[in-house]
Order: C-alpha cells, then sequence, then structure tokens
C-alpha cells in the first residue's frame, strides 16, 4: 500500500471573486481534503490491522 494521493488545493483567480464564486471553491476545496483525510483514514486503518493480525497470539 503506498501514500494516499490528495487532490491539489483550488486554484483561485487573480482578480475579485464574489461570494458565490468563494463558496465554490471553498467547496470544492473541502471535497478535496475530505477525499484525502478518508484516504489517509484508510492507510491508517490498514496498518493498525496488520500489526494487530502480525502481533496476536496464533489460536
Amino acid at each position: 500500500m503506498c501514500k494516499p494521493t490528495c487532490p491539489d488545493g483550488v486554484l483561485v483567480p487573480d482578480r475579485d471573486i464574489d461570494q458565490a464564486e468563494t463558496e465554490t471553491y471553498w467547496i470544492r476545496d473541502r471535497a478535496g481534503l475530505r477525499t484525502c483525510r478518508n484516504a489517509f483514514n484508510a492507510t491508517v486503518k490498514f496498518y493498525e490491522n496488520l500489526r494487530t493480525e502480525l502481533s496476536s497470539p496464533e489460536k
């Protein structure tokens, strides 16, 4: 299993933007962060489970 890839942050135009554009960019950025967090958590859970399985005594 490899390091999860996270989407790049949202590029905001180099000009004044209105509230609707601000909210659109913010929502996209939050969605990317959520995707990254979920991938990271899945990776951590995989390795925690692997460690548990390898260290548990045989039955």
